[in-house]
């Protein structure tokens, strides 16, 4: 079961990751750049496992799934939960990086 502190930390984050969306859809920099920074170890891992040891193709990757990050952020529906983004978030960086229009769901379920 999980502790107090557990549950009131993904509060918290879900309300910061919830200021930060709104932020961005309003079209405020900050907003894109706190995203950016929240999401930036995933995407740095998404991309160095595609590319391997090859540098210039990490950056490539990065700067796709940076740009699949705004389009899931641009997309996403509030209503929907916060808690979903992360999955949605997902799915929008790996088809950037894939440069499909497959994605998470898509390679899961084969379709």
């Amino acid at each position: 079961m999980a502790s107090a502190s557990d549950i009131s930390g993904r509060t918290a984050k879900q309300l910061a990751l919830t200021r930060i969306l709104e932020e961005f859809q309003r079209g405020d920099f900050q907003g894109a750049n706190q995203l950016i920074r929240e999401f930036d170890s995933l995407i740095r891992n998404l991309a160095e496992r595609r590319s391997g040891d090859d540098a210039a193709e990490t950056a490539r990757l990065i700067g796709l799934g940076r740009k699949g990050l705004k389009t899931a952020a641009r997309k996403f529906r509030m209503n929907q939960g916060v808690e979903k983004f992360h999955m949605f978030a997902v799915n929008q960086i790996q088809k950037a990086m894939d440069g499909k229009n497959k994605g998470f769901f898509a390679r899961v379920f084969g379709r």
